[in-house]
């Protein structure tokens, strides 16, 4: 506590920074420096789920480690697509055969040499025996998750036309570590899982049309007929291409089927204006970029500079690795300057920068309410 407090103030700056920053586009990674500074598996997690240079990988591809981990501790689940961060770790989707209302784990995170990337957000798991009422009225009660798997695929094998999911029964335990809390029934669940900040259990308000294209950076064209045939051409592409960092482009129009309507979209705008209707992406553009060389003076009194964000980053990935007990951060050096495009804006010490942060997110919030 003691700790935490001598060095909130240099945290909190870096928070703001993040908080600001990630809301806004994907495809920029100009402050993953700030982000590592943090050594919090969460960062890291963050750091890996927003970036824009992660590459469709076969899940061989996976070191050892992290095959194992999937295979014993998430046994209930199937593996849906892997992603490889090249500089900064492993992103795996996976999907459930339980529920599909209440599937309580859909990805998982692992560090460049396997480990897996743990949040110090609240988990839990279930207490066994287990038991779910299958599709055709029977009922399939797992000792662990291994039999509960085994047990499953089994049916599903059996019933290879049935498109419904088993349904978890309540009253279930789930074990957080230090204690044990009983859950009743599907919405003392879905509750539980919004306070923890998990899988909000909403439906996607539309679907797709197929046939769906996408654009590839080689100027090739990819037509799913399906979800399935679509994930699959997609991994087979960036298989073929391992050394690409650019994504598939949409290709429009398309149509979006919501239930009671469909919906025709005809360019990008249209789907930015969309998502925004739907309270989705804002697909904003980051409001500022730091002006490289920028330094920051390490824990140990030893000064780090970066040429540029790979550099940085690079160099602060080194430094952590190499102090694995420092649960301090490196400090921004100061004066910097940041590039707001029409501009560029000396920043000379810390409070000067929390005064610039606190106005643009003032001037955000400003903008929404208009």
């Amino acid at each position: 506590m003691k700790n935490l407090t001598t060095h909130k103030s240099n945290f909190y700056l870096i928070l703001l920074l993040v908080g600001l920053i990630s809301s806004c586009a994907l495809e920029d990674l100009n402050t993953e420096n700030i982000k590592l500074l943090k050594s919090s598996d969460d960062e890291l997690i963050e750091a890996i789920s927003s970036s824009s240079n992660k590459i469709i990988i076969n899940s061989n591809k996976l070191p050892n480690t992290a095959k194992t981990i999937i295979e014993s501790d998430y046994s209930l689940m199937d593996i849906k697509t892997v992603f490889e961060e090249p500089s900064l770790g492993y992103e795996v989707e996976m999907t459930g055969i339980t529920n599909a209302n209440l599937s309580l784990t859909n990805k998982t995170y692992f560090s460049k040499n396997g480990r897996e990337l743990t949040s110090k957000k609240n988990k839990f798991k279930f207490v066994f025996p287990v038991s779910f009422t299958m599709p055709d009225g029977s009922s399939i009660t797992g000792k662990d998750n291994q039999d509960l798997r085994i047990q499953m695929k089994t049916w599903h094998e059996a019933n290879p036309s049935s498109k419904e999911k088993g349904k978890l029964v309540f009253p279930v335990d789930l074990d957080f570590g230090d204690r044990t809390v009983t859950i009743n029934n599907e919405e003392e669940m879905k509750a539980l899982l919004k306070k923890l900040g998990g899988k909000k259990l909403k439906r996607k308000p539309f679907k797709f049309v197929f046939p769906v294209s996408f654009t590839m950076p080689d100027g090739s064209s990819i037509t799913g007929k399906d979800n399935q045939d679509l994930r699959i051409q997609m991994k087979t592409w960036h298989e073929a291409n391992p050394s690409s960092k650019e994504k598939g482009k949409l290709v429009f129009p398309v149509d979006l089927d919501f239930g009671d309507r469909t919906v025709t979209i005809n360019n990008e705008e249209e789907m930015k204006a969309l998502l925004k209707k739907l309270g989705g992406k804002k697909l904003k553009r980051k409001p500022f970029k730091f002006v490289f060389p920028v330094s920051f003076t390490m824990p140990d009194g030893s000064s780090i500079t970066g040429k540029d964000n790979q550099d940085l980053r690079i160099q602060m990935k080194t430094w952590h690795e190499a102090n694995p007990s420092s649960k301090e951060k490196g400090k921004l050096v100061f004066p910097v300057d940041l590039d707001f495009g029409d501009r560029t804006v000396t920043i000379n010490n810390e409070e000067e920068m929390k005064t610039l942060i606190e106005k643009l997110k003032s001037n955000k919030s400003t903008s929404s309410r208009i």
